[in-house]
């Protein structure tokens, strides 16, 4: 077995015979968390002789190429689209007949989505139905829909664990020296995630620092999956990070909040849950009825939070006050996540989820009926 040891946990003596140690080709060039560097790391290891569908189980033919972020088009209809749609695939492996014998889904900063992986079905239903259908991700424990599907999930864990395998055998010194810079650098994220999974209060707190934003996302995107398993009737759409936001988000959009002009729904983002309000078709109205629009959004959202003030009863600085009305979005009430806890009471997915789904009872419980009798008069 590859003494690791020696690169995780380098002794005072090494490090002074060697300066260099803490060096990694990864880190320096900032691409560290980049999935494609790591679907490229991936092709890297199915090119070479290093035994990667044997270990993973992988009964395919002799792969002959490997091939990154190969795009497909096909039809797709669903309510919020129709039409021809494109599609990435991140890794796809030819046999010798040049086909598609092996497709790898790579989640490296985020979690899959059921849609997602449907997707990609209904591109090889076309092209390959027998094709093998691999996901990557950082964790398969926090995929459990995956065991409803015909792909296989595998994370980067059991990569550190095949990259073991491979360093003993490696002879080449730059190959050698490739792979030992990926498995130092990939053991150090999994030491940070082991952490943030066991409470990462922190992340919630400091959610602007630059190193805390991968990890955000991360681990809004597990939060997402479970949420789509606790909200399933009514329907609801779910939107992580939309705009590529400096602070990750999440909004929970219930289709039974949408009246008229006016979509109400939740926002996860950074320490904050937030009831929401997104303004609809604003643009697109001629002068005349935006103005009409204007003065009736106006009295739409203080008659709301005159609502919030009597039936949530928080108070005053967590709910908005109106001196105009701007076409768009606004929040109506907001929560400090962590504000109300107890200085060292830890921050869980587990918990995470009871909060968003106790906050989402109360408005819809307390506000969302009486909105409804507002927007439709």
């Amino acid at each position: 077995m590859y003494n690791t040891s020696t690169l995780l946990y380098p002794n005072e003596k090494d490090e002074q015979q060697d300066p260099g140690g803490k060096f990694n080709i990864f880190e320096v060039l900032g691409k560290d968390d980049k999935e494609l560097i790591h679907s490229a790391f991936i092709k890297f290891l199915l090119e070479n002789d290093y035994g990667f569908c044997e270990y993973f189980s992988l009964d395919i033919h002799p792969i002959k190429q490997v091939r990154l972020e190969r795009s497909y088009s096909f039809k797709k209809q669903s309510k919020e689209k129709t039409g021809k749609v494109k599609r990435r695939i991140d890794i796809e492996a030819l046999g010798e007949d040049d086909k598609p014998v092996l497709v790898i889904e790579n989640k490296f900063k985020a979690f899959p989505y059921k849609g997602q992986l449907e997707d990609y079905d209904k591109i090889y239903k076309q092209h390959n139905p027998d094709i093998k259908k691999v996901l990557f991700c950082f964790d398969k424990n926090l995929v459990p829909f995956i065991n409803n599907t015909n792909w296989e999930v595998k994370d980067y864990q059991e990569i550190l664990g095949f990259l073991e395998t491979v360093l003993v055998k490696e002879e080449d010194p730059e190959k050698l020296m490739f792979l030992e810079h990926y498995y130092k650098f990939l053991s150090g994220y999994y030491k940070e995630y082991n952490k943030y999974l066991c409470d990462f209060r922190f992340l919630l707190e400091k959610p602007t620092m630059a190193e805390n934003k991968f990890w955000l996302r991360l681990m809004y995107s597990a939060v997402r999956i479970r949420l789509e398993d606790e909200f399933k009737e009514p329907k609801f759409r779910f939107l992580v990070n939309p705009g590529n936001t400096s602070v990750p988000l999440i909004n929970i959009i219930p289709a039974h909040w949408t009246f008229g002009d006016y979509e109400f729904l939740i926002q996860f983002q950074g320490n904050e849950l937030k009831f929401y309000v997104h303004i609809l078709n604003g643009k697109t109205k001629n002068e005349e009825e935006l103005k009409e629009q204007k003065i009736q959004t106006e009295k739409i959202l203080n008659d709301t939070i005159e609502i919030i003030r009597k039936n949530i009863g928080t108070s005053d600085q967590k709910i908005k006050s109106f001196k105009r009305v701007n076409f768009g979005s606004c929040y109506l009430v907001k929560k400090h996540i962590t504000s109300e806890l107890k200085e060292n009471k830890k921050v869980t997915i587990d918990m995470l989820i009871k909060e968003v789904f106790g906050f989402y009872e109360m408005i819809n419980l307390n506000v969302i009926t009486k909105i409804k009798h507002i927007t439709l008069k």
